[in-house]
């Protein structure tokens, strides 16, 4: 499965939690596969997310096509899936889904 998205399901963050069922939301609602990676099994996983992303203090939800990192911007998201539109992260480029 090419599309990865880093999530935890050991947070405080209402922020967090919210992003993450709301990236989900919208990936299913569009019927895009993707492989759930725990971040909150071990340090080691978390600083993998972290690596990929290029930045030491990412937080989930984090998407990925394979190793190529998509990044995860909500309002972004939001936008296009208030216009029936989604980036379609599986073949590695954006692309507008009707």
């Amino acid at each position: 499965m090419g599309v990865k998205l880093y999530y935890t399901t050991v947070t405080a963050s209402r922020e967090v939690k919210s992003q993450q069922a709301e990236v989900m939301r919208i990936l299913e609602s569009k019927s895009i596969q993707y492989e759930l990676i725990d971040i909150s099994v071990g340090g080691e996983v978390r600083d993998e997310m972290r690596s990929k992303a290029g930045n030491p203090t990412a937080v989930p939800p984090q998407i990925f096509n394979e190793d190529q990192y998509c990044g995860v911007r909500i309002c972004e998201i939001r936008q296009t899936h208030n216009h029936n539109t989604v980036k379609r992260y599986e073949d590695g480029e954006y692309r507008q889904r009707f």
